[in-house]
């Protein structure tokens, strides 16, 4: 999810926790620096951007997977959350536009 983009871009969410109980305003969040840091939610992007808005093509979608530097609800080394989301929420998701509730 969007916390998981924190450590790649070289946010330190942790310190700003820390800095936030203390009372502190972040002097400092950024760690490391990362220019060109482009992430990727699969069934969201395409979903949104190639079917429903058509924003971009099915040949730049594909693309944009190839250059992501990290994915959201994907992590080869932890697959529970991803098969969590695509094995529950977008079921329950596809149900409830079939019976006509969002």
């Amino acid at each position: 999810s969007w916390h998981g983009l924190a450590k790649p871009a070289g946010v330190d969410l942790p310190k700003i926790l820390m800095e936030a109980v203390l009372g502190n305003r972040p002097n400092s969040v950024i760690t490391n620096s990362h220019n060109g840091l482009y992430w990727h939610f699969f069934i969201e992007d395409l979903l949104h951007n190639v079917l429903y808005n058509k924003n971009i093509s099915l040949g730049e979608f594909v693309k944009s997977i190839r250059t992501a530097s990290t994915y959201a609800f994907y992590d080869p080394r932890d697959l529970i959350p991803w098969f969590i989301h695509v094995g529950f929420e977008y079921p329950i998701r596809l149900l409830k536009i079939i019976m006509g509730r969002k």
